[in-house]
């Protein structure tokens, strides 16, 4: 039975995965802590409470650390603008910065928390062909999302000492109809019934339900699953083009795919490319070990779920 009385302070917490997880713990009972950099959000929903923080300036609302766990989602979006050198630093640094602006806060306060879960990607794995990949398998390559990743997972670690337990989330690509890779595939075919692929859509996608991914945390937090670094992802990877034709029958609708050339998307998003041309399948098995069990394991049932509930 989860501790009903527990406080979990989410960094990052009114992104996609923030707002989606404050929701399931409230309804689990949890009281939550957001930290923001708004100073517009007020504190209207029951167990909900926003507190300030700037990283840039290196200051944050003390009164937000009053709690048991601590989930960092922090990190400007990854595909939200092109990757100039500006914006590359800015992806960096919002991570890593961030955390350890967390990191000095707990050590400064002297306060220690039960479990402290940080977000990365399988990013850290770059670009793997079709070969399946456990959490021992980083890249060496040196790609822009791969040194990223490490760097930000070595943030990530260097809280060890502040709280009684760690785990990393090395998170695949997360479906929901607010945000993501599933809500830009979905407008040209709400607009123009075409479903697009990218190059020969041979890449293989790790993906996981939005839902699956909170009750990881979830699970982590209660110790139902023991802290560890896992891989956030589905059991069951599929192509780019597989993913759109499985997206176009659960929504059983008639629409062409059309592939978008590899060409046309590094010429229109340069380096950025990479996040979609690369492959990346990623083995679920470590964390399925730990006991953790899906409740969308097949893309299909993940697709209906969301597309249904518009998570």
């Amino acid at each position: 039975m989860k501790d009903k009385t527990k406080t979990v302070l989410i960094a990052g917490g009114s992104g996609l995965v923030g707002q989606r997880l404050t929701s399931i713990l409230v309804d689990a009972g949890y009281h939550v802590h957001i930290l923001t950099r708004s100073s517009s959000l007020k504190n209207t929903r029951p167990n909900v409470r926003y507190f300030n923080w700037d990283v840039a300036n290196g200051t944050i609302d003390q009164n937000a650390l009053d709690a048991d766990v601590l989930i960092n989602l922090a990190g400007a979006g990854i595909a939200d603008k092109r990757w100039t050198a500006a914006r590359k630093t800015e992806i960096l640094e919002s991570r890593t910065l961030s955390t350890k602006l967390l990191r000095d806060s707990l050590v400064n306060s002297k306060k220690r928390m039960s479990h402290y879960i940080g977000a990365s990607a399988i990013g850290i794995y770059g670009n793997s062909s079709k070969q399946l990949l456990t959490e021992d398998d980083i890249s060496s390559s040196s790609d822009f999302m791969v040194r990223v990743c490490k760097q930000w997972e070595e943030a990530h670690l260097s809280l060890a000492e502040s709280v009684d337990k760690l785990s990393i989330l090395r998170i695949g690509i997360v479906l929901s109809t607010k945000g993501g890779a599933l809500k830009e595939i979905l407008k040209p075919l709400s607009l123009g019934r075409m479903g697009t692929y990218f190059g020969d859509g041979s890449m293989i996608y790790s993906w996981i339900h939005i839902d699956d991914l909170c009750t990881m945390c979830v699970d982590l937090m209660s110790n139902t699953i023991n802290a560890g670094i896992y891989n956030a992802v589905a059991p069951h990877p599929v192509s780019n083009k597989e993913l759109v034709k499985e997206i176009i029958d659960v929504k059983d609708i008639k629409a062409v795919q059309v592939p978008a050339p590899t060409f046309m998307m590094k010429l229109m998003l340069g380096e950025m490319a990479n996040t979609i041309l690369n492959s990346t399948s990623v083995s679920s098995q470590l964390i399925q070990k730990a006991g953790f069990n899906f409740t969308y394991p097949q893309l299909k049932s993940a697709l209906e779920d969301i597309l249904t509930t518009h998570k």
